[in-house]
């Protein structure tokens, strides 16, 4: 059951980068529907949300959702190294928070 969450994770953050990807070489709406990297991005998004419903039929609500936040640390690494975009240190603290939480919530869910 963890591979389907850390799939789905890392499929949903691909999916946002490849949309943001997408949009930012891309110009206008029409274009951008059309690319074949944002379908790409749309189709992974799409088997992101079937693996997290296989996920959810055998685990927890409470730790599946929390560890779907990942997929925006995935996408912000993703768009650090590939966009070159600089990281804030209130992305950093947005990081930080969300491994603290995963942390807490996995050490309460264990009682």
């Amino acid at each position: 059951m963890l591979w389907l969450i850390a799939f789905s994770v890392l499929l949903l953050g691909v999916s946002l980068f490849l949309q943001k990807y997408a949009n930012v070489k891309t110009r206008g709406w029409v274009r951008l529907f059309t690319s074949p990297v944002w379908i790409v991005g749309v189709l992974f998004a799409i088997g992101s949300f079937v693996l997290y419903m296989m996920a959810l039929g055998g685990g927890k609500l409470a730790i599946i959702q929390p560890l779907m936040s990942l997929a925006i640390v995935v996408a912000m690494g993703l768009a650090a190294v590939f966009l070159k975009e600089k990281i804030a240190k209130t992305d950093i603290i947005g990081f930080v928070v969300i491994l603290i939480g995963l942390v807490l919530i996995s050490g309460v869910m264990s009682w």
